[in-house]
């Protein structure tokens, strides 16, 4: 087992260059460190935020960083990175205002590394778990939202059977759903469109 501290560059690149010379190649890389602080963006100071972010945003980013040019030059590689409800769509009455931005930057890495990859045969998604670890809060029944139940979300998302690229796997006690942004309405109101056409098509597009 290798440990490095990943709130720092040098730590993430170590890590990559340890498991290298142990294996001589790295075809997976599976970023899940995280920690969330219990704040909204009124409480939240800035050291708590930049701890959050530097764990659950930058380490992704300084890993990807990392192996990226050892998959490129294999022609092969399968990252996945960790989001979370709160950074994909809005929940009434969160409180964890950083832990939510973290988790959405790793859908936009997703994105752009999948866009990136896709050529050189690397695959880049991103698991999405509801999971009964430390850091969940709601009480649950013996062997409800297990975090063994993602588990098998990950081992296909690393497989060489994976069958897409840019996606956010769900898993939740069982329950798994794939994410995409998707287009929900659209209208040409032309190039000149006032401001309350647009309001009044937008108004009737998501009533």
């Amino acid at each position: 087992m290798h440990v490095q501290n990943l709130a720092t560059r040098h730590g993430c690149a170590e890590l990559i260059a340890e498991v290298l010379a142990e294996h001589g190649r790295i075809d997976a890389l599976v970023h899940n460190a995280g920690i969330v602080r219990y704040h909204g963006i009124g409480e939240a100071t800035a050291d708590e935020y930049d701890t959050t972010m530097v764990i659950n945003a930058d380490a992704a980013w300084w890993l990807c960083s990392a192996v990226w040019p050892l998959m490129r030059t294999q022609r092969y590689g399968r990252i996945v990175l960790t989001t979370s409800d709160f950074g994909l769509r809005t929940i009434d009455g969160a409180d964890v205002a950083a832990y939510s931005v973290s988790k959405a930057s790793q859908f936009g890495l997703m994105n752009a590394l999948a866009g990136e990859g896709r050529a050189h045969g690397i695959l880049v998604n991103a698991i999405c778990p509801v999971a009964a670890t430390r850091i969940f809060r709601r009480a649950v029944q013996p062997h409800e939202l297990l975090p063994a139940s993602v588990a098998p979300g990950v081992a296909v998302l690393v497989s060489r059977e994976c069958p897409f690229t840019g996606h956010v796997l769900r898993a939740a006690g069982g329950e798994w759903k794939i994410y995409q942004v998707t287009v929900m309405r659209q209208a040409d109101l032309g190039c000149d469109a006032s401001p309350e056409a647009v309001l009044a098509w937008a108004s009737h597009a998501t009533g």
